[in-house]
């Protein structure tokens, strides 16, 4: 079960958008230009978050709820290509729902901030 309280979402996308997964952690790249400091300040303020990804051909969701930390240090996140800072999550809950969709949304493109 979540934990109470509001999570703030900070990531959108595949599984993928996780730059690096190890048992029970993900950790998100930054990168300049994805104006991500409003959402890194809220962290610092509330470690905890939320993240959503979606499925869009099958309507499957996947929510992982957790506790982040933020990584300013190269070395903490050198896996992390071309990231400049990185937001470590130590993740509490996953829930996959399935084939709830379609959802009438469609993907679209990816982020050019985002490099790949």
């Amino acid at each position: 079960m979540k934990a109470p309280g509001r999570t703030h979402p900070i990531a959108e996308g595949s599984p993928a958008s996780c730059g690096s997964w190890t048992s029970g952690h993900c950790a998100i790249p930054d990168y300049s230009g994805n104006n991500m400091f409003q959402t890194l300040g809220n962290i610092a303020a509330d470690p905890r978050v939320g993240l959503l990804f979606v499925d869009f051909d099958t309507g499957t969701t996947l929510q992982l709820t957790g506790k982040a930390r933020l990584l300013w240090d190269r070395p903490d996140f050198a896996e992390l290509k071309g990231a400049e800072r990185a937001v470590e999550i130590q993740i509490e809950e996953i829930v996959e729902t399935q084939g709830h969709g379609p959802l009438g949304w469609r993907f679209r493109e990816y982020s050019p901030f985002n490099p790949r």
